[in-house]
């Protein structure tokens, strides 16, 4: 168990945070996965992160692997796990494991904030206002699932449409 004194009035950094915040600079203290680094593609961006780890606002950490799978069951159970990708589990994981609010601009990570009950803040977008649920709907047959699945359990295809309910 992490020591939270030492993430007292952090918050978690997701790429969408810093990407978003475009000449603005981060102000606060903030944790994030180093996987963020890797979705920074635009030199603006890894240039302020850079910076930021180099100051001492940001500081880099992982989650435990009790609340990654504690992410990935809640976020497969809410059919949300596709749409997530592997730095964004990470990102939500640590936040959980810590009680954090995190700050992004992205709606999928915003939306299993809300599903797991933690806080996020946003840079430019206006923030979800409730929790979105979505379905799938295999394109070979037309079975529907509110659970996330990669293969159709009655046809076998791979193939689906993904809509909000």
């Amino acid at each position: 168990m992490k020591a939270l004194d030492s993430f007292a009035k952090m918050k978690v950094l997701d790429s969408s945070g810093i990407i978003n915040a475009r000449d603005r600079e981060l102000s606060g203290r903030y944790v994030t996965v180093p996987e963020v680094k890797k979705e920074l593609k635009d030199i603006q961006s890894r240039l302020k992160f850079e910076a930021a780890l180099a100051d001492g606002k940001i500081t880099l950490d992982e989650p435990s692997s009790k609340f990654l799978k504690e992410t990935k069951a809640a976020a497969e159970k809410s059919g949300v796990l596709s749409m997530l990708s592997d730095t964004d589990l990470r990102v939500i994981a640590l936040a959980l494991e810590n009680k954090l609010p995190i700050l992004t601009d992205d709606y999928d990570v915003q939306n299993m904030c809300k599903i797991l009950g933690l806080g996020f803040e946003t840079v430019v977008m206006p923030g979800i206002k409730k929790q979105l649920s979505w379905t799938k709907k295999c394109t070979a047959c037309g079975k529907i699932y509110t659970t996330d699945v990669v293969e159709c359990e009655a046809c076998g295809s791979s193939k689906f449409s993904v809509s909000r309910t």
